[in-house]
Formats: C-alpha cells, sequence, structure tokens
C-alpha cells in the first residue's frame, strides 16, 4: 500500500550486556526492552539456585556502577548502604 510509513522498530525482551558467574553465585546485567537494565543476582547451593535478587534502573551508567561493585563485594547478599541508594536513584 502506497500510504503506508514503516514504523520505528524498538527491541523487544532481554538482552545479556555482562555476566559474572563463580559456584556459589552469579550476577548478570540485562538490557530490557532497550530502555530499562537490570542487575540480577543468583545464589546457588549445590547447583541449584535457591533465591534471586532483582535490581531495575533506567540509566546504564548507574546499572553497570551497581554491577562492578557486586562483583568486587565479598558477600553481596548484604549490600552495603551506598549501594541500596545507587539502587533508587533510578527511579
Amino acid at each position: 500500500m502506497p500510504g503506508i510509513m514503516p514504523q520505528e522498530r524498538h527491541p523487544r525482551g532481554f538482552k545479556i550486556l555482562d555476566r559474572y558467574k563463580k559456584p556459589k553465585k552469579s550476577i548478570s546485567l540485562f538490557a530490557k526492552n532497550g530502555s530499562r537494565f537490570v542487575v540480577l543476582i543468583n545464589y546457588y547451593f549445590w547447583g541449584l539456585c535457591f533465591r534471586s535478587r532483582w535490581f531495575e534502573f533506567n540509566d546504564l551508567q548507574q546499572a553497570r556502577d551497581v554491577f562492578h561493585r557486586l562483583k568486587r563485594e565479598k558477600n553481596p547478599e548484604y549490600i552495603s548502604g551506598p549501594l541500596l541508594q545507587k539502587q533508587s536513584a533510578g527511579f
């Protein structure tokens, strides 16, 4: 049809941007629908995932900062105060 203009396509779903894995935990950084960014932490016991934490951000730089801080922490299940403030800053 000559009167129909093509619509701009936006990415849908999740895209893995970065991943860090150890035997007892994994940390992943995702892009969600191209505009939201997610940091997901999974905790494992005997190879089974028994707990997950999910942090969502509007800004890629904030998500990357939290991802790299979680990689450096020894016990990411006990997240420090400044890290929680960084997480809520995206909303």
